[in-house]
Parts: C-alpha cells; structure tokens; sequence
C-alpha cells in the first residue's frame, strides 16, 4: 500500500511531548487557520516545529514565537 505522506496525519511526528508549553500553545492557535505541524529541526541550538499551509512553511520557536518566512529547504 502506498502513502502520501501530505494526506497522512503527522502529528505523532512532532513528538508533541517534547515540546514547550508555548510550543504547543502556538502550534493549536496556527492549526486554527488550517497550518498542520509537520515534524521538528534543531535550528541554532533549538527545537522548532515545522508547519504548513498550502505551499507556506512557518515555524514555531521555543519561545513560541512564528516565523512567517523561515529559510528552509523543504523536500517535496
């Protein structure tokens, strides 16, 4: 059987434990306006969540704080 991996749900991929509490608070908010957390990267000495939207990648510091316009390299 074969997987599309865009159409699997990947939440157990974040490790949601391992994230901060702001983490979790922000990931929810974004999720609201249709975002979906995709996996985790250490960026900097830091865990950030990955989320996405359509094409639109943002990611979510410790801090909880959303960059709307990561430099990332996404594979497709």
């Amino acid at each position: 059987m074969i997987h599309n991996r865009r159409n699997h749900h990947q939440v157990d991929a974040l490790q949601r434990p391992s994230l901060s509490v702001a983490q979790h608070y922000t990931l929810n908010e974004v999720e609201f306006y249709g975002y979906e957390g995709l996996f985790t990267r250490a960026v900097e000495g830091q865990r950030v969540v990955v989320a996405m939207r359509d094409d639109h990648a943002i990611t979510i510091d410790e801090s909880g704080d959303v960059d709307m316009a990561p430099d990332l390299a996404l594979r497709r």
